[in-house]
């Protein structure tokens, strides 16, 4: 990919002074991609200042050399942050640091393994945002690919739900679930991330919560065009570091109990939607429990909250639910149903 100098980004910015968006990335031991990240970053063509903002979470790898580089060639548009202890592992929420220091009207977000593929996105996202004020936060499609060589290099389209651009109540984002929206995709109004509610703090993982923060105001406002890529299950992602059964259990849990939260903080208001996400997760993450942990307590209190906030607990649930005391007696009776169901398979 061809970079321009720092002086021919800059050269059509105008006379705006301050950045009108801040590019927002956390970045930890992604060596392997957070260099296409930033070139990601350095090919937008905007008429507007943007700053970049990049937060190193004490990798232990060639990342922070990486960023230091690049931070180093373009330092009137790069700005970092390098820590020298984990701030994840000890419970701190990542944007917030960038956040603290941003200039930007609009916060635009890319992890360092994701990476934008349109020169024009920062400037397309802008535009439509202020075209419609009432909006705090926006998003569009995203290309995927896997954690591999190969397939990094022929990424594939995430299947298309929407054929125009159009915006989702607050409502429809939150039945949707945290992958309603892909993160490379985000943009809000810096108004989301001021007086951030208590809850977003204590929540497992923020990107679903900035969701739905930002779609209160006006709804979300999707726009019709690929301009990213998401990389699952890449080195250094969250989702990478709760594949140990133990870690995934308390992050799912984690999400059990801030959904509850979330709910008594808006007196049930958006009860409906938030029991859609929860009824399922709850329900598969007690099984999990049961068949993988010995945790008899954890488990009956899931069950408990999976029945109770289903209208219409299905035979198999309510099977769980009465008998939720007896394990012993429930992992026999569900030996016997799988064996008949692979005999009559």
């Amino acid at each position: 990919m061809f970079l321009k100098t720092e002086k021919e980004i800059m050269q059509n910015w105008g006379q705006e002074e301050n950045p009108v968006v801040t590019v927002c990335c956390i970045t930890y031991n992604q060596e392997r991609y957070i260099e296409q990240t930033i070139k990601s970053f350095l090919m937008q063509e905007t008429d507007f200042p943007f700053e970049i903002i990049i937060h190193d979470d004490a990798s232990t790898d060639e990342t922070a050399n990486i960023v230091k580089k690049y931070a180093e060639k373009y330092p009137s548009i790069i700005r970092t942050i390098f820590q020298t202890e984990n701030q994840y592992s000890q419970g701190h929420d990542m944007d917030s640091f960038i956040w603290d220091i941003s200039k930007g009207e609009y916060i635009a977000i890319c992890e360092g393994d994701d990476y934008w593929t349109d020169p024009q996105k920062l400037q397309i996202q802008t535009s439509k945002m202020k075209e419609h004020p009432e909006c705090h936060i926006s998003f569009h499609d995203v290309d995927e690919t896997l954690n591999d060589e190969n397939e990094s290099l022929n990424p594939h389209p995430r299947a298309k739900k929407y054929d125009k651009e159009q915006i989702f109540d607050i409502r429809t984002v939150l039945a949707g679930g945290g992958s309603f929206m892909q993160t490379p995709t985000l943009m809000l109004h810096r108004k989301v991330i001021e007086n951030l509610p208590e809850f977003y703090y204590v929540a497992p993982a923020g990107d679903y919560v900035i969701q739905f923060l930002g779609a209160l105001n006006g709804g979300a406002l999707y726009i019709n065009k690929n301009m990213a890529v998401y990389r699952v299950g890449a080195d250094g992602s969250w989702r990478k570091s709760i594949e140990d059964p133990d870690k995934y259990i308390n992050f799912q849990t984690e999400w059990v109990d801030s959904y509850l939260t979330i709910n008594d903080y808006y007196d049930g208001k958006y009860q409906n939607e938030i029991y859609t996400v929860l009824r399922t997760q709850t329900e598969y993450l007690a099984k999990f429990i049961f068949f993988n942990k010995d945790d008899k307590k954890e488990f009956r209190r899931l069950i408990e909250i999976a029945y109770q906030i289903e209208d219409n607990p299905s035979s198999k649930l309510s099977l769980w639910y009465h008998l939720r005391s007896f394990p012993f007696l429930l992992k026999g009776i569900t030996s016997v149903l799988t064996l008949l169901k692979k005999i009559k398979g």
